[in-house]
């Protein structure tokens, strides 16, 4: 089986570095995208320490998150991935680690070879989620700014945002079309990630201009063209084992993985975590990379 990790990078590079050196496998190839924002990036050494795996570097656009230039991103890394043909596809951030071994994560996605791995909250969440989709939002206006007069002018434009809404009660086209919404990191087959590609126009419709649509768009490709019955779900009231990611909300947003944190980390059933920052504690990254490293070691020989 050949894996395409895609993979989005702004910051704390190092962890990059070591997140690529654990999937570096025969089987995988990266796609990988730099913020555009990011003024020095080293990229020739990325291009040489593989020793297995494929890197390719996509085309670099400015990030802003809730915004709709996260989905551009993420197509931009399908389109590129999918033109060559992978059995999975794995949306990673930069900041993300592996917890198993490669021989337990290609083994896996073999046992479970046509399922998709995507995270759905519940159906409640998702109906109070609504206004993310169906009014207009210019998601520059979110962004902190000590500023009075910028602050002021992101206040005048959110404000010329909404009026379509209040006047016409919002996007018409998003009202009759099912609301969902979940994490935006996945693991997903060809068929899926193709069928995505296919349906740009429709993304680029339905979510320009909306709130956090990354949490979107996927989840209602699926639900919306009837594609659930490939899906792995296990529990659909908002479990992260769904899409293989452990990603702790109840004590950050998300929370940031630190030392005391590791047995937790290595039991787990989940095969990614997010998310590590070195700022904070590095030598949690350390010890996961050392302990996945030497399970990679111990089966190689």
């Amino acid at each position: 089986m050949k894996h395409a990790y895609l993979i989005m990078a702004h910051n704390d590079f190092g962890i990059l570095e070591k997140q690529l050196r654990l999937l570096d496998n025969p089987q995988n190839d990266f796609y990988v995208h730099i913020d555009k924002k990011v003024k020095q990036f080293p990229f020739e050494k990325f291009n040489h320490f593989l020793q297995h795996s494929n890197i390719c570097f996509v085309k670099r656009i400015s990030i802003t998150w809730g915004d709709f230039s996260m989905v551009k991103c993420e197509l931009n890394l399908l389109e590129a991935a999918t033109k060559k043909q992978y059995n999975y596809y794995h949306l990673l951030s930069g900041v993300d680690l592996p917890l198993k071994s490669q021989n337990e994560i290609l083994s896996f996605f073999k046992n479970h070879n046509g399922k998709d791995f995507v995270h759905f909250t519940s159906d409640n969440d998702a109906e109070q989620a609504w206004p993310r989709i169906c009014a207009y939002h210019c998601m520059w206006t979110h962004t902190k700014s000590k500023n009075p007069f910028e602050r002021f002018i992101k206040n005048i434009t959110q404000k010329i945002f909404y009026i379509p809404t209040k006047i016409f009660g919002g996007r018409k086209y998003n009202q009759n079309i099912a609301i969902a919404y979940g994490s935006q990191w996945f693991s997903i087959t060809h068929k899926l990630a193709e069928y995505v590609v296919t349906k740009k126009s429709w993304i680029y419709k339905h979510f320009r201009f909306t709130c956090c649509p990354d949490e979107h768009f996927l989840q209602m490709i699926i639900k919306n063209f009837d594609l659930e019955d490939s899906l792995f779900y296990p529990n659909p009231n908002n479990d992260y084992l769904s899409c293989l990611r452990y990603i702790d909300w109840s004590r950050g947003n998300p929370y940031t993985f630190r030392t005391h944190d590791f047995e937790s980390l290595i039991n787990s059933p989940f095969i990614f975590a997010r998310k590590f920052n070195t700022d904070k504690d590095a030598v949690i990254v350390d010890m996961l990379f050392e302990y996945v490293k030497t399970k990679n070691e111990n089966i190689n020989n």
